[in-house]
């Protein structure tokens, strides 16, 4: 892959394809395309809506819906909490992600949650963790997809690192510390502040 002239001449009679095989690899590939063009044009969307994420702590389902930020709705999904904010919490990685805007979107929280949850315009890991993790390593704002690096490394490997597909902007509440392991640039924790400092 790091060769894109001889891959392109390889491939261009099909010789990439495997037969029998590959309508199964095609029909994988677009789906797991679907869900991340999705994933990033919701996380662009609501980007230019005033949106952005504030990661939460990490607790197990029980600790969260008990909690002030816990749902109202069913848990793995897009919900409100009790003071009508949305928030998503991860059964992957424990951690709650609240939604906030910056009071200039058009979109109410309704209509985007119906979007996410009825239609499934986005991966919500993908939106939520996705962002964190980007945000964490320090590439927020850069390349979507890196194409010849593995993990954000110069390995020249030809692996394609798709963590940062959400675009969704993440910062943190008020006096909260950087998490630990965040990637400092220039000496500024990544995620920066929310607009509500």
């Amino acid at each position: 892959m790091s060769d894109v002239p001889t891959f392109l001449a390889f491939a261009s009679n099909g010789s990439f394809a495997i037969p029998g095989k590959a309508i199964v690899l095609i029909a994988d590939t677009s789906t797991d395309l679907s869900i991340g063009v999705n994933t990033f044009l919701t996380s662009k969307l609501m980007e230019s809506q005033g949106f952005y994420a504030v990661p939460g702590e990490i607790m197990d389902a029980i600790a969260f819906n008990a909690s002030e930020n816990g749902c109202t709705g069913p848990v793995g999904r897009l919900c409100t909490t009790k003071d009508w904010r949305m928030v998503y919490w991860s059964p992957t990685t424990l951690r709650s992600h609240k939604l906030l805007n910056k009071g200039t979107s058009q979109i109410t929280y309704e209509v985007l949650m119906d979007g996410i949850n009825v239609y499934g315009l986005a991966d919500l890991e993908l939106l939520s963790d996705g962002t964190y993790n980007c945000t964490r390593q320090g590439r927020a704002g850069q390349a979507i997809v890196d194409v010849g690096s593995l993990n954000g490394t110069a390995a020249g490997d030809g692996g394609v690192d798709v963590s940062c597909l959400s675009q969704l902007p993440m910062y943190l509440d008020c006096g909260t510390p950087c998490p630990e392991g965040a990637v400092f640039l220039e000496g500024i924790c990544p995620f920066g502040n929310s607009t509500r400092c």
